[in-house]
């Protein structure tokens, strides 16, 4: 098992570092991804990046009730947290944990962005 989360995290690592690349970080997939990320990580309601300030916004709840039943009924105070970074690619890469459920999380989000640029097919060969 520690060998399929080792192989996880790397390919976490090559899919953060290639979605951060000058050409490709304004894709609406990878942005996608990266709001993903910060969300779990975070355990966020709601993340933007401004990519050209270098600051993420984080909305996050005041309340560690963790239950989708908290989340959809409950009034939450929130709290605006903001995030700087030097780096994206490395502030990313830092949010990668272990465990089950964040190897589960993992593999979703390779599945869904790992091959947002190839054409159609070029990955099924």
């Amino acid at each position: 098992m520690k060998t399929e989360s080792r192989i996880l995290r790397q390919e976490m690592c090559n899919l953060i570092e290639r979605s951060c690349t000058p050409e490709l970080q304004f894709e609406p997939e990878f942005q996608s991804f990266h709001k993903s990320l910060l969300k779990f990580y975070f355990n966020a309601l709601d993340a933007f990046v401004d990519y050209e300030s270098n600051r993420i916004s984080l909305v996050v709840s005041e309340e560690n009730n963790d239950t989708p039943a908290a989340h959809a009924f409950q009034s939450r105070n929130t709290q605006l947290i903001y995030v700087h970074f030097d780096d994206l690619s490395d502030l990313l890469i830092q949010c990668l944990e272990e465990g089950e459920k964040q190897d589960q999380f993992y593999k979703n989000l390779l599945f869904y962005h790992n091959h947002v640029t190839d054409p159609v097919g070029a990955w099924s060969a």
